[in-house]
């Protein structure tokens, strides 16, 4: 993955809860890439990461992403 940029962060962060783990699956469809750099994932696999992917390893994923272990409400603040 690539890091955030402003932009990006504001997309995927706007209106998310505390808790919202949408926001954590957005963050594995925006920046996750394959090994030549495209995209892994797209909106279309939303639904799919919400009914078949375990919630912690979503979290483990989309913090390695992030390249934080920060929980939601901190990065919100940044």
């Amino acid at each position: 993955s690539k890091p955030f940029n402003m932009l990006e962060k504001a997309k995927i962060f706007k209106g998310a809860n505390d808790n919202d783990l949408n926001v954590l699956i957005d963050v594995i469809i925006e920046k996750a890439l394959t090994k030549d750099g495209e995209k892994m994932f797209n909106m279309e696999h939303k639904l799919k990461f919400k009914v078949k992917a375990d919630t912690d390893i979503i979290a483990r994923v989309s913090s390695a992403i992030m390249n934080s272990e920060q929980d939601i409400p901190a990065l919100k603040k940044k």
